[in-house]
């Protein structure tokens, strides 16, 4: 999950969302199914977007491409800007 921020556009923004419903979409709701450091990462990324959120703002996921070079991911919002965004996969 590489910290991304700076690519990610607001044009990029696909559906709000929420990270409980991102996780379970894209199967990190079950955290036993992953080895030691990945499952740290999706942990560590929990505490953020909680302390993000306190703020206010909004989960949003995002995507860009087509095809074969397609990416996306996660991006937090706040008043129209994007504060934060992760690239959680890749095609």
């Amino acid at each position: 999950m590489p910290e991304f921020t700076e690519h990610v556009k607001l044009p990029m923004l696909t559906r709000q969302t929420t990270l409980a419903e991102y996780e379970a979409f894209w199967c990190m709701d079950n955290l036993e199914r992953f080895r030691p450091e990945i499952r740290d990462r999706i942990l560590k990324r929990r505490v953020e977007v909680a302390e993000l959120l306190l703020f206010g703002g909004e989960t949003w996921e995002w995507s860009q491409g087509r095809d074969l070079a397609a990416h996306g991911g996660l991006a937090i919002v706040n008043n129209g800007v994007i504060v934060r965004a992760w690239q959680d996969w890749k095609s």
